[in-house]
């Protein structure tokens, strides 16, 4: 026969943690309940550091291409002056940026590949210019020609960032690249592989549907076939339409 139960009521349930929480921090004989209920039985665990040793920034940046010339914001520069021949983006936003951040950055390295608001269409068909100007990239050292695609080495991770707004083709440069910094990797040395790019090839977000599907067709079996570990992509954001 089975045993009969009788459902507690939520609102006469209390949450309990026995001691506060610090960073770096492994907690041993922890239990959560309610005493007069029952509690857990004793477990452990460790809390994430607060002060990270690196920061991955998967594009869009400063927002700059959302604000005119003269600093007013705009939904959509393009949209609302399709007929300009100039779209010069508002670049002290960019400035404010790096002061805002400047603590951070100041201290932590960071890396950071190109979104679609670093495109900052300009005079003569020029884009990613403020991007490629504000930042460095071990480019050349990982075996590229571009600033849109490197890799570098933290710790036990090989970090790959790849370009969505450039060619990705498998008969293009990236795709080549791509397939010699892969056969290099080697997971004695960096048992970790994380590949990053801005747009996610799998999402059901309307306004970004399928939108890096090209991409997707073009690199997926080879990043499957390395046996990548860990991907970080932007992009979506819930509750918020951008073009």
């Amino acid at each position: 026969m089975g045993t009969n139960v009788t459902p507690l009521d939520p609102t006469s349930i209390a949450s309990i943690v026995q001691f506060g929480l610090k960073p770096s921090t492994v907690y041993y004989n922890y239990r959560c309940g309610d005493p007069s209920h029952g509690m857990s039985k004793i477990h452990h665990f460790k809390i994430m550091p607060n002060s990270p040793d690196l920061v991955l920034l998967v594009g869009d940046v400063s927002y700059a291409n959302l604000y005119l010339t003269n600093g007013t914001s705009s939904d959509c520069y393009s949209c609302n002056f399709s007929n300009t021949p100039i779209h010069e983006t508002y670049q002290p936003r960019w400035d404010y940026w790096g002061r805002f951040t400047e603590n951070l950055t100041s201290t932590v390295p960071l890396m950071v590949v190109e979104g679609n608001h670093e495109l900052e269409l300009q005079a003569g068909n020029k884009t990613f210019e403020a991007y490629s100007s504000r930042f460095a990239f071990p480019y050349v050292e990982s075996g590229s020609t571009w600033k849109f695609y490197y890799s570098f080495n933290a710790g036990g991770i090989h970090f790959v960032m790849l370009g969505a707004y450039i060619d990705f083709d498998r008969s293009g440069e990236q795709y080549e690249w791509l397939k010699r910094d892969l056969a290099k990797f080697n997971r004695s040395v960096t048992p970790w592989l994380v590949v990053t790019w801005h747009p996610p090839w799998y999402s059901t977000y309307t306004a970004h549907y399928k939108e890096a599907e090209y991409m997707k067709v073009a690199m997926e079996e080879l990043l499957y076939s390395y046996g990548t570990d860990i991907i970080f992509n932007g992009h979506v954001r819930i509750g918020t339409q951008t073009c």
